[in-house]
Order: structure tokens, then C-alpha cells, then sequence
């Protein structure tokens, strides 16, 4: 058995992640954190198979060579650091609207664009590269370099569409939220522990004990402290509900 002090550091750690995850929800990004986020990931994935491609065939291999690229540095400045997701529109510098905006070291991606791109399963690994080719300021008008990758082989390619949309539980009550929640987790916790995904079953082990504090709370509702149980609850739901998400996308990537 844990000792209260244990759970309580556990509880402390796991709290302060939630809290950072809900200010970078409300206030970092006017979108919601999953919907950016699968648009960089898969972004990102797109360029790592770009990466692939250019390593490990020959004919990607003499495209680097025939426009002395370096794959080093392609794929230092393939990192979830230089790439932005933003809402829209986006403006170049003529005032017209475009889907990307591009500089040394930065990318930024107009969401709703991209990810109707990757929703689609549209070739767009060109796209990507002369965006990467921008980061790295080299010469990519016209698509002069990036365009020989279009069509991009078949085989190289990977799935760009979302697996799953998750539920949206805002609405419910606190009471019916949680024990969503609860089945949830522990579906997913089943599903990890069934695949032997060790290092992932236990980090939800740990993660579990949130649903303690969850079921403190709730009588709570009923005191005066109920306004500021309310705001409590809420964070402490939003960050689990983001956490949840990406816990099922991770189990599903494995499928």
C-alpha cells in the first residue's frame, strides 16, 4: 500500500501537469490543445517519412545528392519547437491568404487548412519539404526542388487521417463526466496491459489516483466551498479529458 505521503506527491505532480496543460488550452492557443496538436504530429510525421524516403532508397538518395541537400540538417529542424499551429487566416507579406507561412526556423500552419489536407489523405509530402527546405533558407521557388517529390511513392507514405474523434463531455454533469472518465481509463489501461505496453501501463497506473481526488470533491458541491470546487473540478476534468485522448491515440497508433 502507498503511503499518504506518497500518493500525495503523486497527486501534487499530476496537478500541476493538469494546470499547465489547461493554461496552455485557454490561453496559449485560441484552439483546442488535441486539434493543434494532431495537425503538428502529423506534420511532423509526414517530414520524418520524408526523411525515410531520402535515407534509405536509392532514389531519394541521389535526390539529396543531385541538389547537395544534407539530411542532417533536415532533420534538425524537423521539431515540434520550429512549427506553429494557428486558427487562421494567415497573410503573407502581399496581404494575400495562404495556408502556410514560412521563415528561418519557423513554420506556421493555418489549422483549418492542414488538417482538411491530412483528413483527406492529400499528397502533400512536397508541401512539407518546401517548407523544410525554407526553414534551412534554400532556394525552393516554384517549387523548383520540393516538386520532384510529387507524387510521393506509395510506399513511403503514411496514414495522415485522424483515428478516432473524440467526445466531447464538457456538457455532462460532474457525476455522469467522471464515471465516463473512469471507464475509459480503464479500458485504456486493459488494452495496455493486454498489448504489453509495460512503461505505458504503469505511468496510468500513477495516473489513476486523480479519480481520488475527483471523488473528494464531489461532496464538496454541496458546501459553501462549492464555487471554487466547481472551477477546481472543471481543470482538473478538461486536463483529464485531453490526457485520455492522447493516451487512446497512442494505443491506437499500435493497432
Amino acid at each position: 500500500m502507498h503511503s499518504f505521503q506518497s500518493e500525495n506527491k503523486k497527486f501534487s505532480m499530476l496537478s500541476r501537469y493538469l494546470f499547465v496543460s489547461l493554461l496552455f488550452l485557454c490561453f496559449v492557443s485560441p484552439l483546442k490543445a488535441d486539434e493543434a496538436e494532431d495537425v503538428k504530429d502529423t506534420y511532423l510525421k509526414a517530414g520524418k517519412a520524408i526523411l525515410y524516403y531520402l535515407n534509405n532508397s536509392e532514389a531519394g538518395k541521389k535526390f539529396v545528392k543531385k541538389h547537395s541537400l544534407s539530411t542532417f540538417d533536415l532533420q534538425k529542424i524537423l521539431n515540434a519547437k520550429n512549427i506553429s499551429v494557428k486558427p487562421g487566416p494567415l497573410y503573407d507579406n502581399r496581404k494575400s491568404v495562404v495556408d502556410t507561412l514560412g521563415e528561418k526556423g519557423l513554420t506556421i500552419l493555418n489549422q483549418k487548412s492542414w488538417d482538411g489536407f491530412f483528413q483527406k489523405e492529400q499528397d502533400v509530402y512536397y508541401l512539407v519539404f518546401h517548407e523544410m527546405l525554407r526553414m534551412l533558407e534554400i532556394d525552393d521557388d516554384d517549387y523548383v526542388i520540393s516538386k520532384e517529390l510529387h507524387p510521393f511513392p506509395f510506399q513511403y507514405k503514411i496514414t495522415t487521417r485522424r483515428k478516432f474523434t473524440p467526445i466531447d463531455t464538457s456538457s455532462m454533469p460532474h457525476e455522469e463526466r467522471i464515471a465516463y472518465s473512469r471507464n475509459r481509463f480503464e479500458t485504456i489501461k486493459k488494452l495496455a496491459r493486454d498489448r504489453e505496453m509495460k512503461y505505458f501501463y504503469k505511468d496510468m497506473e500513477d495516473f489513476g489516483t486523480i479519480f481520488v481526488e475527483l471523488d473528494k470533491l464531489l461532496p464538496e458541491l454541496k458546501t459553501d466551498l462549492a464555487p471554487r470546487v466547481e472551477v477546481k473540478l472543471k481543470t482538473l476534468l478538461n486536463g483529464l479529458d485531453n490526457t485520455l485522448n492522447r493516451m487512446e491515440n497512442l494505443l491506437r497508433e499500435r493497432d
